[in-house]
């Protein structure tokens, strides 16, 4: 066999295939139901929410976001409960409300390449980020928001002044930092209320991270966020979940560096490019 640069080609692109994978065209989003009552993945002050994440206009094939979502009640978290879902979010929970096994299971949820979105308002409220090393350190002393993209600019517009309602809490800089974290929202006061890791950002091979420090960032509670129109705390909602379930790269950052595409070139060709010399070669 005489090696071509047609055969090349055509090598090349069947290789990528398996080693570049497409994304899927669903993003399956489960949820925590009972998990704070009213503010469960299925309570009514979230309702607006799932609606518009929903609403084939937002995403969908037609929609802002080309990617539909289908939302999932996880009514108790295990590895089968999980099994199949893109990413999982943790709504207003009790510190109590999961068993030590059940953090645990969320964490490699994370770690095993799955997304995870927290809402933890305070202390009392931030089980899983507690675990991760990104608790609630203390109580806002500001209801107004602002900050970047993600969370404030982003496909569903730009959002300001983001407000919060009920209880809500800040987090660490530090804590943010050593995990190599991004800040993407603070209150007037310039403390912490928001922050997000890329794919690969936490820890290696870990899904996308986005921790925000008051549920009613998002919801219909205090009547903040508004979904049809859109408000500024819709807008915000829906750009952190664009966010998640984007299949566009995610930020370059530590512990998160693509692969160049020579690399890939090189990883896809290098062996073909052997095996004609060796057939040549025996040819010959």
């Amino acid at each position: 066999m005489r090696f071509s640069l047609k055969w090349a080609a055509t090598a090349l692109f069947s290789s990528l295939a398996f080693v570049m994978p497409a994304s899927a065209a669903v993003y399956n989003l489960g949820g925590a139901t009972g998990a704070g009552s009213l503010w469960s993945f299925d309570g009514p002050n979230l309702a607006a929410y799932r609606a518009a994440i929903t609403d084939p206009a937002n995403f969908g094939p037609a929609g802002t976001i080309a990617k539909t979502i289908n939302t999932v009640d996880v009514a108790s978290v295990s590895p089968a409960s999980l099994a199949g879902l893109n990413g999982f979010i943790v709504p207003w929970t009790a510190d109590s409300f999961y068993t030590a096994s059940q953090q645990n299971d969320l964490k490699n949820f994370l770690l095993s390449g799955h997304d995870l979105f927290i809402l933890q308002d305070d202390p009392a409220h931030d089980p899983i980020g507690a675990l991760l090393g990104i608790p609630t350190v203390s109580n806002s002393t500001s209801t107004i928001n602002n900050g970047t993209a993600p969370f404030y600019a982003g496909p569903f517009g730009n959002a300001a002044n983001v407000n919060q309602g009920g209880a809500f809490g800040t987090l660490n800089a530090a804590d943010v930092a050593a995990a190599l974290g991004h800040v993407a929202s603070t209150n007037a006061s310039g403390q912490i209320t928001g922050a997000y890791w890329g794919d690969g950002e936490y820890a290696p091979g870990a899904g996308r991270l986005v921790i925000i420090t008051d549920v009613d960032m998002i919801s219909t509670a205090y009547g903040l966020a508004n979904y049809s129109p859109l408000n500024d705390n819709g807008r915000f909602a829906l750009n952190i979940t664009a966010f998640l379930v984007d299949s566009a790269p995610p930020p370059v950052g530590p512990g998160n560096v693509p692969l160049p595409a020579a690399i890939w070139l090189g990883v896809a060709v290098g062996p073909m490019v052997v095996a004609a010399r060796k057939r040549k070669a025996v040819k010959a």
